[in-house]
């Protein structure tokens, strides 16, 4: 290696700017820094971390492969570019396809402070310099993350984002402006557990059904609302099963189950907890043609009768 130093660098920085290009064959070093440019003087200053500098209006570093794209080897053309060259254009640090594709990444000039951070063990933070996850994303207010389909591949353009912030977690669908998914602030733990096997457990990592709710704070409990203004019947509770559909209520403090059912004919039994539905002994049932058989005695506490008959069972006259 031949070294140069003091005069003879800044007279190599000089060649920048030749009237026509000369090239230097060899192997070199310098011993000191460098400025590269049009704009380069002959007492040029440089910075404590100023070992090479690009000193023109705009500034761009090409790496040119010279090999053929023909010959089978890799020939990407790649350029490091500051700044757009046109008034009224851009301030930015990009890289850049040199061979047609344009800016691949590129950083706007006054971005904030550890935009993006790569630590040791490869975890990526954005907006912080101490990532605690695999992806860590960091802002003063909402921070969030956008899925967008834009169009260019054929499909429709949409919008999905999901953010998070002292309101909750949501996820919106921006393209139809709305909020489908919110997770509020202080949510107990297994609060929605979706199970291999697709059952899903509220308040539970273990769902024992297609939709098991399990709370120990005496807050279970299902409630269906419909708010619609026009006032008519609607079916707000269906059950359909390949033979009879059966709702069960156990009480496990005194271990009685009581469940009912309907497919042709409404029928109500009873058992012990856990008891299978044959198991279950029959006390009520009422066909399709409205007959009822009660398999136990009738007491009725009307007052029409002396006896304490109902009306509805007295014999027509």
């Amino acid at each position: 290696m031949k070294p140069i130093s003091g005069a003879a660098a800044v007279a190599l920085a000089c060649l920048a700017q030749p009237p026509a290009a000369q090239n230097a064959f060899g192997n070199y070093s310098i011993a000191g820094n460098l400025c590269v440019g049009f704009g380069c003087t002959g007492s040029e200053s440089f910075g404590y971390n100023d070992t090479l500098k690009l000193k023109y209006e705009t500034n761009a570093i090409l790496f040119d492969d010279t090999r053929a794209p023909a010959s089978g080897f890799p020939a990407g053309d790649w350029r490091l570019k500051a700044n757009d060259t046109f008034s009224g254009g851009a301030s930015y640090f990009a890289l850049v396809d040199a061979d047609g594709a344009g800016a691949v990444l590129t950083v706007a000039d006054g971005t904030r402070a550890n935009a993006l951070y790569i630590d040791s063990a490869g975890k990526a933070g954005f907006g912080t310099a101490l990532p605690a996850a695999t992806l860590h994303l960091v802002a003063g207010n909402t921070p969030a993350i956008r899925v967008e389909q834009d169009g260019s591949g054929g499909g429709t353009p949409y919008a999905w984002q999901l953010t998070g912030d002292d309101a909750g977690l949501r996820l919106s669908d921006l393209t139809a402006a709305t909020v489908p998914v919110t997770l509020l602030p202080g949510a107990p733990g297994d609060a929605l557990v979706l199970g291999g096997n697709g059952w899903l457990g509220l308040g539970t990592a273990a769902p024992a059904a297609g939709l098991h709710m399990l709370r120990a704070d005496g807050a279970a409990r299902l409630r269906i609302d419909e708010t619609a203004a026009t006032t008519a019947p609607r079916t707000l509770l269906s059950l359909a099963n390949n033979g009879r559909p059966e709702i069960v209520m156990a009480n496990t403090d005194t271990g009685g189950e009581w469940s009912f059912g309907a497919g042709t004919n409404f029928i109500l039994k009873q058992g012990a907890v856990g008891t299978t539905s044959a198991a279950k002994t029959k006390l009520f049932e009422i066909d399709d043609s409205g007959n009822a058989t009660l398999t136990g005695t009738l007491v009725t506490g009307g007052t029409t009768c002396g006896t304490g008959c109902d009306r509805v069972f007295a014999r027509p006259r």
